[in-house]
């Protein structure tokens, strides 16, 4: 875990375990979960925003959106995922948190305009003859999971 120049954590709320598992357990959690939640994150984005770089025209196409709209999409998806991984790399730094944070605001309004435009209507993610891109239930997972990261940074 990160240590403030004190010697105490910096991440951490208190060294107080109120756990049924045992302290080192719970330590090692709080300082490594949070790469399964980011990767994770970041993976979606990434792997959704690649595509819309080398082949813009063709997805723009199928949204009925501008080329160039949908090249701004593809890279401000594929920076917020890099943004979010690596504002992870040192959590108690104020500039890694802005980063996490601004990683994490790319995603809000590519996730609004996704729900709104592309899946409403429909809840679950599974495709049907009116949304062949299935409904609102991942991209609202994921609209949570932006806002928690850009409400807590890397205090997460």
């Amino acid at each position: 875990m990160s240590k403030k120049e004190d010697g105490s954590s910096c991440c951490a709320s208190n060294n107080k375990c109120h756990s049924i598992w045992p302290c080192f357990i719970c330590n090692a959690m709080q300082t490594y979960v949070h790469w399964l939640l980011r990767l994770s994150f970041a993976a979606v984005f990434i792997y959704r925003g690649v595509p819309k770089l080398i082949d813009p025209a063709t997805i723009a196409q199928m949204l009925g959106i501008s080329t160039s709209l949908m090249l701004f999409i593809g890279v401000c998806e594929v920076v917020a995922g890099a943004f979010v991984i690596i504002g992870g790399v040192r959590r108690c730094n104020a500039i890694f948190d802005t980063i996490t944070r601004i990683g994490a605001l790319l995603t809000v309004p590519i996730l609004g305009y996704a729900i709104t435009r592309v899946h409403w209507g429909q809840w679950s993610f599974m495709v049907s003859e009116t949304h062949p891109a299935g409904g609102i239930e991942f991209q609202t997972i994921l609209l949570v999971v932006a806002l928690y990261f850009l409400s807590r940074g890397n205090k997460v």
